[in-house]
């Protein structure tokens, strides 16, 4: 019997079970709330920006960089994950789906995700004091956009925070070029 496929379906069932994944949920669907449909990437990129505020910040401006701090000052402590930490961004986006809140294209490559009627409802199950913060993180990867379409250079730590979105794409199981 293989108990690690049983333990990790368990772990799917029981999703979300820490603050960090109500956390997660809550940036998600600010996410969505906040920009109506977004493709997979995008999303993935803007609640990684948003749960790792230190990698936000290479992408965004000085003035933004204050309210950035201002942002995380009233978010969840719970939200902040450590580099190397997963933010079970897959998890978070299924349950979502699961639950209503949200719908996913899934014959697209882009896998865009557009909110339901029920995602405000749903919303306000999970943390609040996210909104802030993904607004940034938003601005953040509409400059991620530009240094991927080679419109901008990037610098070396912002390279750097792209190779691990990269990562986590790939280990969601998203297309990456």
């Amino acid at each position: 019997m293989d108990t690690s496929a049983d333990i990790g379906l368990f772990m799917a069932m029981s999703y979300p079970s820490s603050d960090a994944d109500q956390a997660v949920c809550a940036a998600a669907l600010s996410t969505i709330e906040q920009t109506e449909q977004i493709t997979s990437m995008d999303h993935l990129d803007v609640v990684l920006l948003a749960t790792h505020p230190q990698w936000c910040n290479a992408f965004l401006t000085a003035t933004e960089q204050k309210q950035l701090a201002a942002a995380v000052a009233k978010a969840p402590a719970s939200m902040f994950v450590e580099v190397g930490q997963s933010i079970r961004w897959k998890d978070a986006r299924d349950h979502l789906e699961q639950r209503g809140a949200i719908k996913v294209d899934h014959s697209s490559t882009a896998q865009p995700i557009a909110g339901t009627d029920a995602l405000v409802t749903i919303k306000a199950t999970f943390p609040r004091g996210v909104d802030g913060i993904v607004a940034l993180a938003l601005k953040a990867v509409d400059r991620v956009r530009s240094i991927r379409a080679k419109a901008i250079t990037a610098t070396q730590e912002q390279e750097q925070i792209l190779a691990k979105f990269r990562q986590e794409a790939k280990s969601s199981g998203l297309a990456v070029a």
